[in-house]
Parts: structure tokens; C-alpha cells; sequence
């Protein structure tokens, strides 16, 4: 009997304990209003104003010490020296503005040469997503690249159409549009493409 109260209340304190730690964990899962979560935000985002602003207060900072410096050695120096020290400032912020002007120029030939590569894929029935890989620095090279592509891409389809039709035993058609054996080996790629509805239902 007393074995049976013990397991009784070891049981009835196992349970309370799963109790107390459920209500401890649901006390610990806090959820928020849209109010609070506003104002939370509100918080971060006015922080984030704070250090940007603080950044650039910063940066103004330096920049005007920067100035101050150049100012006072300026001053010290003797107007021969203060000319070619103009003049070499007014050089490196040129070689500033050329280098940005340059790099500015490669992304704008760059996308311009992407641009040529699509369209002359495009014009020619080819694949445009091939054109990242076609694309070069030149005209010219860009055309060498698509024509050695368009060759090879052709073999592949006629390579691949021919395979569909080994094997099969093409109908005769008895109509004017009808297309044989012969007629597929004397078509270019571009026009078993354009005719493959009707070659198919002549090879059924």
C-alpha cells in the first residue's frame, strides 16, 4: 500500500513539474501587437538614421581637416610651389575622373555588345541564351563566334533530327507537299524545322 502511494505521488509531482514547465514556456513566448511591432521598428529605423547621420557627419569631418591641411601647407608654401601643387591636384582628380569615365564606357560597350550578340542570335533562329558566351569585345569577333556556333548547332539538330528518323519507314504521300527520304536529305536545318509538322505526319 504504501508502495502504491509513493508511485501515486511520484506520478502527481512528475505531472505538476510538466505543468509548471509548459506554463514557463508559454510565459516565455511573448507575443506582440502590430502597435508594438511598429514601434520596434520605429526604434531600429531611427537608430539606422542616427549612424548613417553620424557617418556622414563624420566624413564631412575629415574631409574639412583634409582641406584645413591643404589650406595651411598652402600657405607655407612659396607661389612657385603652390601652382605645381594646384596643378597636381587638378591632374590626379582628372586621372580620377578619366578612370571612371573609362571603366563607365567598358560596362556600356559591354552591354552593348551583349545586345549586338542576342539580336544577330535572334535574326538568325539561334538561341539567344548562348549570348554571354558568344559575346566579345568586337563586332567582328562576335560574328566569327556565331558562325562557328550556328555550324555546330546545326550539325547537332540534324544530327538529332536524323536520329528521330532512323528506323522508321517514311508514307509516300500522294499529295504535291509530301516529303521523302530524299527530299529530308537535300533540307537544311531551318527547313526540316519549318516543315517538321507535315514531315512528321508523312512518317506515321
Amino acid at each position: 500500500m504504501e508502495n502504491q502511494n509513493i508511485n501515486v505521488n511520484e506520478s502527481v509531482e512528475a505531472e505538476n513539474n510538466e505543468m509548471t514547465q509548459e506554463v514557463k514556456t508559454q510565459e516565455e513566448v511573448k507575443t506582440f501587437t502590430q502597435e508594438e511591432v511598429n514601434a520596434i521598428l520605429e526604434k531600429r529605423l531611427a537608430r539606422e538614421i542616427k549612424k548613417i547621420e553620424a557617418e556622414k557627419q563624420k566624413a564631412m569631418e575629415l574631409e574639412l581637416k583634409a582641406e584645413l591641411e591643404e589650406a595651411e601647407k598652402l600657405a607655407k608654401m612659396s607661389e612657385t610651389e603652390r601652382v605645381k601643387a594646384k596643378a597636381e591636384k587638378e591632374r590626379a582628380k582628372f586621372e580620377k575622373e578619366r578612370k571612371k569615365f573609362e571603366e563607365e564606357m567598358k560596362a556600356f560597350n559591354r552591354e552593348r555588345m551583349l545586345n549586338t550578340t542576342m539580336t544577330t542570335l535572334s535574326e538568325k533562329n539561334l538561341p539567344v541564351d548562348f549570348a554571354s558566351f558568344l559575346k566579345s569585345d568586337n563586332a567582328e569577333q562576335i560574328m566569327e563566334n556565331i558562325s562557328v556556333f550556328e555550324k555546330h548547332f546545326n550539325e547537332a539538330v540534324e544530327k538529332a533530327v536524323l536520329e528521330r528518323l532512323k528506323g522508321r519507314t517514311p508514307v509516300v504521300s500522294t499529295t504535291s507537299k509530301g516529303f521523302n527520304m530524299n527530299d529530308l536529305k537535300n533540307m537544311s536545318v531551318a527547313e526540316i524545322n519549318a516543315n517538321w509538322n507535315k514531315i512528321k505526319n508523312n512518317l506515321r
